[in-house]
């Protein structure tokens, strides 16, 4: 028989490989993506904290970024970052101590 084409198998395998490919890549850009959301998070809760201490040496209410809140006692802030990846959550307190997850 003389065919000019693929075989059902040979389209199979390519695309199989194809998306053996996406996946991995996937993967690998949603780590990436999380990684930036954590030091998003970090950032805007270090603005945030350092905005509310602007304020108070001001004697001024704090103007908390989107995202962020503060505890009652300005001593902390804890802000979140949400994206295709899924969302990080970052609180900083006073001495520099920042708990992420």
């Amino acid at each position: 028989m003389n065919s000019k084409g693929f075989s059902i198998i040979e389209l199979l395998v390519v695309i199989f490989i194809i998306t053996l490919l996406t996946s991995i890549g996937f993967i690998s850009i949603s780590k990436y993506l999380k990684n930036s959301y954590r030091a998003t998070a970090m950032s805007n809760a270090r603005n945030c904290l350092t905005i509310v201490h602007a304020a108070l040496l001001e004697n001024e209410t704090p103007n908390v970024p989107q995202n962020c809140q503060i505890n009652n006692d300005f001593t902390s802030c804890t802000c979140t970052v949400e994206g295709f990846a899924g969302s990080v959550t970052c609180t900083l307190e006073e001495g520099g101590i920042v708990e992420c997850n």
